[in-house]
C-alpha cells in the first residue's frame, strides 16, 4: 500500500533513491528464493531469509493456511494450496478493480477521466498500476508455488513428494495435479508475466514510433524515449522499466528470468550438494 501511494504521489517517475529501492527489492526477492534450497540453514539465517521475504514479496509470511488446516494430510493441503494460488490473482484483481471503481463513485469522478489536458493519470490507470505492483511483488511466490509439486525426494529408488513422503511422485493423482495445475501455472505465471510485460512496453514504444513522421529518421530514438517517459506510461508500467536506461527497457524480464531459474533449480535438483553448485553457477552466469 505504501509503495502504491508513493508511486501515485510521484506520478510514476523514479528518482535515484527510488531506483535503489527497486535494486534492493530484487536482491531481497532473489535471496528469499535461494533460501528454498534443500540446505540445513542455521535458524538465525532462516529467520533472516523469512524476514527478507516478508518485506519484498507477498507470500506465506502474510497468510499461511497450514496453521489452520493441520488436520488435513500434507499432500491434500499442498494440492489445496496449488488451487488457491492458481486463482489468487483473478480474485485480488477483482478486489482491486472494485476498490478503484468504488473510489470513482465516492469521488464523483469518471473512472477514465485524465484531466483537462488528458495527461493526468485516471483512476483506471491507478487500477492498472496497482495490478502491476501486485504482480511484481507476488512473482517470486508464484514461481515457487508453480514448481512446488516438482520437489520430490528419492527414497529407495522411488520419488516421493517432499511435503508428504507418503505421496508418490509422477503417478496417480500427483501426475494429474502436475499436468492440470502446475503446468498451467508455469505457463501463465512464470512465463506469462514477463512476456506480457515485454509485449505491453514494446507495443507502446512501437505505436509511438509509427506515429512519428518517418521522414525525420533522426527522431526515431527520441520518440522511443519520449513515449516510455510519458506520464501515463510511467504511472502505469514504470515499475517495469523506469529504473533502467532507455535502451535497456527489457531488463526487468532478465531479472524475472533469473528468479524463475532459481525456482526451477531449487525444485528439480534434489541432491543438496549439487543444488548448491548449480545455484552458484547460475548466479555467476547472471
Amino acid at each position: 500500500g505504501l509503495m502504491v501511494f508513493n508511486h501515485m504521489g510521484t506520478g510514476g517517475k523514479k528518482s535515484q533513491a527510488q531506483m535503489r529501492k527497486v535494486i534492493i527489492i530484487n536482491y531481497l526477492q532473489t535471496t528469499y528464493m535461494i533460501a528454498n534450497m534443500d540446505v540445513p540453514w542455521p535458524d538465525t539465517l532462516s529467520g533472516l531469509f523469512e524476514f527478507q521475504g516478508a518485506i519484498s514479496t507477498i507470500g506465506e509470511q502474510l497468510l499461511n493456511p497450514v496453521c489452520e488446516l493441520q488436520t488435513l494430510p500434507a499432500a491434500e493441503l499442498m494440492y489445496s494450496k496449488q488451487v488457491g494460488y492458481a486463482f489468487v490473482l483473478p480474485l485480488l484483481g477483482t478486489c482491486i478493480y472494485v476498490v478503484w471503481r468504488s473510489a470513482a463513485l465516492l469521488l464523483g469522478r469518471s473512472y477514465i477521466y485524465r484531466g483537462p489536458d488528458g495527461q493526468s493519470p485516471s483512476l483506471k490507470d491507478g487500477c492498472t498500476a496497482t495490478m502491476v505492483f501486485l504482480m511484481y511483488l507476488m512473482y517470486p511466490t508464484l514461481c515457487r508455488q508453480a514448481f512446488a509439486l516438482f520437489m520430490c525426494k528419492d527414497v529407495g529408488g522411488h520419488q516421493y513428494l517432499m511435503a508428504d513422503l507418503q505421496e508418490a511422485c509422477w503417478e496417480g493423482r500427483h501426475m494429474l495435479w502436475v499436468l492440470f495445475c502446475s503446468l498451467p501455472q508455469i505457463v501463465l505465471h512464470v512465463i506469462g508475466f514477463p512476456v506480457i510485460g515485454l509485449f505491453v512496453i514494446h507495443r507502446r514504444k512501437k505505436v509511438r514510433r509509427h506515429d512519428h513522421d518517418k521522414s525525420f529518421s533522426g527522431l526515431k530514438q527520441i520518440s522511443l524515449k519520449n513515449n516510455l517517459a510519458s506520464s501515463i506510461s510511467l504511472f502505469k508500467f514504470g515499475m517495469l522499466y523506469s529504473a533502467y536506461a532507455p535502451h535497456r527497457w527489457y531488463w526487468d524480464a532478465v531479472i524475472a528470468f533469473k528468479k524463475a531459474s532459481i525456482a526451477f533449480v531449487t525444485s528439480f535438483v534434489s541432491t543438496p550438494e549439487l543444488e548448491v553448485h548449480w545455484i552458484v553457477a547460475l548466479m555467476g552466469s547472471f
